[in-house]
């Protein structure tokens, strides 16, 4: 009776703890969309590429683990598939792209040209930093859509677990301080594009460059990502920007590190 207990106890332990804890899975999903499925033509087609990180299990409240896959949903697809779960907007954005690909493609299609409507869509997101209070994570696309280069795009965001909320500047910069930090940002623009042969001039319009909100941050420093053509044009690519906190002790909020590390 007493090993029955202990091992009933030991399960009910067990399934709490994983309840409350962030966990995460993985779908990963390889698809091929035949621009003429009904025909024997193999060509033309899109290629579809997702490696979907998501959360799993989250502080034991169904409510509070569903606004988080939100979260990772919006960012991975769109905000048109926050109503359904992670699993469900995989397969439904799939089902979308497919019908959308044909609709937009079979009318035009040049066998001459085949080539032109040889799609590629490629997904993932991952976990860069994980603590009680803070959850950063990364998404990566790339796409090509018959044009002269494939697109590319990273974003980057971090939730504040104990609010679910996104992370802004107001939330890790003392009140006024946001000008001096984006000076120093610039400046490492500024670093970084010389480093590739550019100068002040490379940029669109370097002197009205600010914190954007594709940022995330670790407990060491904050990232900045702008990505193609957004401050510079295609040739420079995206820019990626790193301040440690050390560089910028008088700048942050008084209990910032302590909140969140």
């Amino acid at each position: 009776m007493k090993n029955i207990l202990y091992l009933c106890l030991t399960a009910l332990l067990f399934t709490n703890c994983t309840e409350h804890e962030l966990t995460f899975e993985t779908n990963s999903t390889k698809k091929k969309v035949l621009l003429f499925p009904d025909k024997k033509d193999t060509i033309p087609y899109a290629t579809l590429d997702f490696k979907f990180v998501y959360p799993k299990t989250f502080d034991g409240n169904k409510e509070h683990l569903k606004s988080l896959q939100q979260i990772f949903v919006k960012q991975f697809f769109n905000e048109d598939y926050i109503k359904y779960s992670p699993q469900e907007a995989v397969k439904i954005y799939l089902e979308n792209y497919s019908k959308s690909y044909r609709k937009e493609n079979a009318d035009f299609y040049d066998p001459t040209r085949a080539f032109t409507c040889n799609h590629k869509l490629m997904l993932k997101d991952s976990v860069e930093f994980q603590n009680k209070s803070l959850l950063s994570f990364s998404q990566y696309s790339t796409s090509y859509t018959g044009g002269t280069h494939h697109a590319y795009a990273t974003f980057l965001k971090s939730i504040d677990l104990k609010t679910l909320k996104e992370l802004t500047l107001k939330e890790v910069l003392k009140p006024g301080k946001q000008e001096e930090f984006t000076l120093l940002l610039r400046n490492k623009l500024l670093e970084t594009v010389t480093k590739m042969g550019g100068n002040k001039s490379s940029f669109s319009d370097f002197d009205n460059i600010q914190p954007n909100d594709n940022f995330f941050i670790t407990d060491k420093s904050i990232k900045f990502i702008y990505n193609t053509y957004e401050i510079a044009p295609f040739i420079f690519g995206s820019f990626e920007v790193e301040i440690s906190y050390e560089e910028i002790p008088e700048l942050l909020k008084n209990n910032f590190k302590q909140h969140y590390f």
